[in-house]
Order: C-alpha cells, then sequence, then structure tokens
C-alpha cells in the first residue's frame, strides 16, 4: 500500500478530468499532528486527512471542504466519505471547513456552479474507503488475523471466524499510523446503505436550535461593532460635515473608501450613532445612468455592429434578406436579498489576523485580506461559518471583510461590521440586464432551419476578474444551446454600464435560456405546431434532455382541455452535467395571473440525495418567481431605486405554487443540481401566459391578488 498525498489524489481527479487536488496528509505528518494535538492539550484523535477525525471515544468527525449556504452539501459530502467509511449515520459529525490548502479544488477552495459533488464524488470516496481499509490492517495487526476475511459494520470490525469486534475507536490511532491505500475498493452503487435515499441533514437540529453559527453569530473577546453608509452610486463620495460629538461607548468615526463608518461597542448604537451624523454625498461620474440609459445602451450594444461570435455551426447562416420572423426580449437586474446581509468578524494582530466570515471562497477572502493588509497570506487565518444564502454573491464580494479588517486595525480590536438590508441591497453585484434580438427563418415543415440570437449584457469577467479580461472575449451561458438547427450563430455583444454586477443563482443561464425558450415557444406557434412535439422534433440528437422532456409532459399531462384563459408552458435546459424541463400552468385573467403548479422532471445522473435534489429545484422556483413577480432593480442617477423589502419584494408563502419533481433514473455520473432548476422557470410561466391569453407577458408578472 502506498501513502495518499497530493499526487495520488491530483492522479485520481486528472482521470475523471476534474484536475483536482485534495492535499491529503500522508501518515507521517497525521502522526505529527497527533503529537501537536496532544501538546497543546487537545483531544488526542486519529487525523486521516484535514477531513477526517476519529477519536478513541469513537466520534467520526468528517469535514465537508465545501461551504454550506443551505444547499445541504455538508450532508451529501459527508454521506460520500461515510457510506465507504461504514459508520453509523446517526454517529457522524460535521464540521465547516476552515480556510486550508487541503480542502482546494481545481477552483481553489471555493462553492459555486453547481460543481461540489461533481468534483468530490470519487476523492471523497476513495477516502472513506482507504481509511476503512487501514482500519481492517490495524485490527488485523492486532488480532494476527489476515485482512481479507475482516468485515466492518456501522463502525466496527469484525473478525467472523474468530467473533472479535473492535470499535473504529480503539483503533483508530493505530491505523493512523498506516499508509492509506493507493487503490481502495468502491462499493458498486448496488451495495450503497446511505447514498441514493435521503440523510437527517447535518445542519438540521443546530439550525432549528439556534445553534449554528452565521456570520453575525461571531463573538470574540474584545469584539466591538461597525455600523457603515456608502455611497449608493459608482464612484460617488461620503465626507462627514459637522464633527460628531465624542460618545464613550463609540470607539471610532471615520471616513472609508467611498463609506463613512462608526464603531461601537454594539451594533445598534453605531448604527443608531451613524444616521445621527451629518454626511454629505457626492455623485460620481455615472449619475446620468437610470433605466432609460440602461435599456439604450443595450439595445445599441444588439445594432452598432459589436459582438463577438460564441456559438456557430459549419453551416453559415442564410444571406437573404427576407423570410426572417424576429423577436426581442429583455431580463432586469437581480439583487441577491440573501437571508443574512454582509457580514465579517477580523481581529488584526502584530503576529497574525483572524477572519472570521460567511464566504463562498475562503481562499480567495483569506488572499484579499492579506493583499488589502500589506501581510502574507499564511499570517491570515481564515474561518467560516454558516452562509445565511450565497447564490453567488458571497463569492467574490469581499467589501465588508475588507472594511472590517480596516477598522479593526484603526481601533487594535476585533470589529464586526454589519451591512444593514438597505446597504447590503444598494452595494449589491447585481446580476446584469440582458437584451435579445433572435431572428430564425422556417423551413417548409415549419421548423428553423437558421435561427441567430444577440446577446446584449454587461461583462462579469470585466469587474470580477480584469486580469482576465479581453475585449470581445465571449461570455455567454455555460449551459449549451440544446437544439439541433442547421444554421445557427450566438453573438456575444458586451455593453458598456458602470452597474456592480456579478454572479446570480447559475450566472447567464439565468437569463439567457429564457430568450431562446420563448423564441423556441414562438416559432412553434407561428408554425402552428404544439410547443411540447416542436421541441421533441428538435432534440433528436440529444436523447438525455428528450427523455426529460417527455417525462415532465407525461407528469403534467400535456395536451389535455383547459378552462378559457387557462395555459400550459413548457421549456427544457441542459447544463452542469444534469437535464432539466419544466411545465408551468396558469390562468391569465383581468385581475392578474394566477400560478397553479409546475412541474419538474430532472435527471442529474446518479442521486445522491433525492430529498436535497427535490429542494434545490423547489427552492430555485422560489428564487426566480420571487424575481419575476418583484419585477427586478431600478435604478436612478446611478444608485439602485429599490432597497428593502417593501420596493423589492421576494416571493411570499401563497404566492408559491405547488411543484411536482420527478427525477429521471439514471446511473450516469452525478451532474449539478443548486442551478439546474433556474433556467426554465420564467420561460415555463411566459409560455403558459402566451398558451392562455395569446401574448408574451412582459415583467413583471402582475400577479392575481390573494385573500
Amino acid at each position: 500500500m502506498q501513502p495518499v498525498g497530493r499526487r495520488w489524489v491530483l492522479h485520481k481527479a486528472v482521470v475523471g478530468a476534474a484536475g483536482l487536488s485534495l492535499g491529503l496528509r500522508p501518515h507521517d505528518s497525521r502522526a505529527q499532528a497527533n503529537v501537536e494535538s496532544l501538546a497543546q492539550g487537545m483531544p488526542l484523535a486519529a487525523r486521516f486527512t484535514e477531513m477526517l477525525r476519529i477519536t478513541p471515544d469513537n466520534r467520526i468527525v468528517l469535514v465537508p471542504p465545501v461551504a454550506e449556504m443551505g444547499q445541504n452539501v455538508i450532508t451529501t459530502l459527508a454521506a460520500l466519505v461515510a457510506e465507504e467509511l461504514d459508520v453509523d449515520w446517526p454517529r457522524v459529525e460535521v464540521e465547516i471547513a476552515p480556510h486550508h490548502a487541503d480542502f482546494y479544488n481545481v477552483r481553489g477552495q471555493a462553492a459555486g456552479n453547481s460543481r461540489a459533488v461533481r468534483i468530490w464524488f470519487e476523492p471523497l470516496r476513495q477516502l472513506g474507503a482507504s481509511a476503512r481499509t487501514a482500519l481492517i490492517q490495524a485490527a488485523a495487526l492486532r488480532w494476527g488475523a489476515e485482512s481479507e476475511r475482516l468485515l466492518t459494520a456501522e463502525g466496527e470490525v469484525t473478525d467472523p471466524l474468530t467473533g472479535q469486534t473492535a470499535t473504529y475507536g480503539s483503533l483508530c490511532l493505530d491505523a493512523a499510523a498506516l499508509p492509506l491505500p493507493s487503490s481502495p475498493p468502491l462499493r458498486p452503487p448496488s451495495d450503497w446503505r446511505l447514498l441514493g435515499k435521503t440523510q437527517q441533514r447535518k445542519d438540521g437540529p443546530a439550525k432549528v436550535t439556534g445553534a449554528a453559527q452565521f456570520g453575525a453569530d461571531v463573538r470574540l473577546p474584545g469584539m466591538v461593532y461597525a455600523a457603515v453608509k456608502m455611497a449608493p452610486d459608482p464612484e460617488g463620495t461620503l465626507t462627514i460635515n459637522v464633527v460628531p460629538p465624542e460618545y464613550s461607548d463609540v470607539l471610532a468615526v471615520t471616513v472609508l473608501e467611498g463609506a463613512v463608518a462608526v464603531v461601537a461597542t454594539s451594533w445598534w448604537r453605531a448604527n443608531a450613532v451613524l444616521k445621527s451624523l451629518s454626511i454629505e454625498h457626492r455623485e460620481g461620474a455615472f449619475a446620468h445612468i437610470d433605466d432609460a440609459a440602461i435599456a439604450r445602451e443595450l439595445q445599441t450594444a444588439l445594432g452598432d455592429g459589436r459582438g463577438t461570435i460564441a456559438v456557430s455551426t459549419d453551416r453559415a447562416l442564410s444571406e437573404e434578406a427576407d423570410g426572417w420572423i424576429e423577436a426581442h426580449y429583455a431580463q432586469p437586474c437581480l439583487a441577491h436579498v440573501c437571508m443574512e446581509p454582509m457580514t465579517a468578524t477580523v481581529s488584526v494582530e502584530s503576529d497574525r489576523v483572524t477572519v472570521y466570515a460567511p464566504t463562498q471562497s475562503p481562499k480567495r477572502s483569506a488572499e484579499r485580506i492579506a493583499a488589502h493588509l500589506g501581510r502574507s497570506v499564511t499570517e491570515v487565518e481564515m474561518f467560516n461559518t454558516y452562509l445565511g444564502g450565497g447564490f453567488g454573491r458571497k463569492g467574490l464580494d469581499f467589501g465588508c471583510t475588507l472594511q472590517a479588517a480596516t477598522l479593526s486595525g484603526l481601533v487594535n480590536r476585533p470589529v464586526q461590521v454589519i451591512w444593514d438590508r438597505e446597504t447590503d441591497i444598494e452595494q449589491d453585484q447585481f446580476r446584469p440586464a440582458a437584451a435579445y434580438h433572435c431572428r430564425a427563418r422556417l423551413d417548409e415543415a415549419g421548423m428553423p432551419s437558421d435561427l441567430e440570437l444577440r446577446i446584449a449584457t454587461q461583462s462579469l469577467r470585466r469587474q470580477l476578474f480584469p486580469q482576465f479580461y479581453e475585449p470581445g472575449i465571449v461570455e455567454v451561458s455555460p449551459t449549451p444551446f440544446p437544439y439541433d438547427i442547421p444554421a445557427l450563430e450566438i453573438n456575444w455583444c458586451e455593453a458598456e454600464l458602470p452597474i456592480r454586477v456579478g454572479f446570480w443563482r447559475a450566472v447567464h443561464s439565468s437569463a439567457h435560456p429564457f430568450a431562446i425558450e420563448s423564441f423556441i415557444d414562438d416559432l412553434a406557434h407561428r408554425a402552428s405546431h404544439d410547443p411540447y412535439h416542436y421541441r421533441r422534433a428538435l432534440l433528436a440528437k440529444n436523447p438525455r434532455l428528450l427523455a426529460t422532456l417527455e417525462q415532465v409532459a407525461t407528469a403534467a399531462r400535456w395536451g389535455r382541455t383547459l378552462p378559457s384563459g387557462r395555459g400550459l408552458g413548457i421549456a427544457c435546459v441542459e447544463g452542469w452535467g444534469s437535464f432539466c424541463a419544466q411545465v408551468a400552468e396558469v390562468t391569465v385573467s383581468a385581475s392578474g395571473v394566477q400560478l397553479h403548479r409546475i412541474w419538474i422532471a430532472a435527471d442529474c445522473g446518479v442521486v445522491l440525495c433525492p430529498g436535497t435534489v427535490e429542494a434545490q429545484l423547489q427552492g430555485a422556483v422560489a428564487d426566480v418567481l420571487g424575481m419575476v413577480f418583484g419585477g427586478g432593480m431600478s435604478f436612478n442617477r446611478g444608485a439602485a431605486s429599490l432597497t428593502n423589502f417593501h420596493s423589492y419584494p421576494v416571493l411570499r408563502l401563497p404566492q408559491m405554487p405547488e411543484v411536482s419533481i420527478s427525477l429521471v433514473t439514471s446511473e450516469q455520473a452525478p451532474g449539478g443540481v443548486g442551478e439546474l432548476g433556474v433556467p426554465c422557470v420564467l420561460a415555463a410561466v411566459s409560455n403558459a401566459m402566451l398558451a392562455a391569453g395569446g401574448q408574451r407577458a412582459q415583467l413583471p408578472i402582475r400577479l392575481e391578488k390573494t385573500v
């Protein structure tokens, strides 16, 4: 047997085309870690890797490497290890991973793009199987038995010949001194006990009882609190007009870059003093930007000749000027409105910087803090907490954390910064607004022979990763165009706008499939074809998506007779290694739109936790519907003009339709789920409204009032 090290895991991941390095410790490092634990007075534990510890009192502690933001990833990743380790699930404990190189994947240490399970599926199973093999070997050496005949079950090793048994806890220290095998045998799905079944969430009890630690729950000795007011517009500035009086419980009133901050002994006190200040706001260079200016620039980008071909077929589009069917669609900017606003706690000390923050990217957070303070990243201790929602917002927005670091250095105490809801929405990295120009030619059978899609929107790369930005670089949806059309061309047209933009759930795929699926529906109606059968014909070369489409149509009883004013709409998407189709049923009347039900069929490969998959798909529906019915973000003089739930509403309980989910049985590798349900929702609802009322809906969609 060979020890598990970085090269071993890298090789295993490369075989699966993930390009991943776990950084699991070889056995000599694990032994040293146990010695260090004793020296520090910590409980002795067998540390097989940073992700797995077993203690002599039979505690099984798993540290999944990905941030938990409600997607239940820590449960699923822990189950991957526990399945192969062969332990009793209720005894498994789960901890939140701090920033550590042993948790890195191909993107460093980050959660997003529905890739956690896809990346860690094989390595974490191998980790569990390796540890189990080492425990069996330790028992074999202790008993003088052949390891091949020993069995495991629920955290115990048994010799069926002699009847001897030993718990993993009693064997863990001996096992930790052994090298982990390089090629442990994995259980076939037919033998799975945990995977494939819905398991109790490992974070559920703590969240129900209030024991779970979110960002604003952090408390450090001597900690103080800061409230901030920031310029609402890009490049705007704030100054304090009148020197504030001194208060015994206020440690600092200061101007930061584009912001004013008050540090006090409680956040409520800091916020009260902040609101009492006389603060002057000077607008930046983009005070002319409003909704009309955004719409004008998007339309200009579509038609002034700019653009880069993102997708094209070998056959070029027809050069004939006549016979084209055209349509325009638009999507607004969207805020994230996570349950917990942006918050961070930082303690800047002479020899280290301690950071507690709910972040999707602990590695990037540590690097940004180090660069901001001019310190080495090795001096930064980065601890993650549970995220009160993420959806991309907490992946690359470090403003709150950097403010906490600056203020901690100023007052020489740990500082917790919490943005209030108005600041959180106002300073969001919004999903960019987009406009689309679609045109197509139909053949004699009414099917598209030529289709062109022009997409105008802001560049995410330009703001988030300027070091990788080049003019004309393509930024379109990661979900592929699903339909077989002889001549296809998709153009990316970058709009020049100053709006702060960032990743929103499903990123570009939260917006662009709406235009695609709406246009396919419009073409079907133009050709007098049923939208479902129209898609079936276009998906003949995409069998997994076709099967998913057929499953959702069957579930919704597509083709049944509906009352007047009621309609069904259908949409489908491929992405993140998965396939999804949705049907919406709505009634359109003079009083508004009543959304009755949404059916979802999903093929996400082998299903590891059905309950999690269903919850993610239902959550995606709620997420999108809240934005659809709310109408998106509005801007005035460069600033977001909707800054709290009274003006930027989220979905209310009576507005949520029934969501029926069916999962396609599959033995394929697991695909992504967290973003899979997002792209189809708006298209399915809008297509249903078209079927019910004869015209396509404009955003926002006005819901029928409910009692």
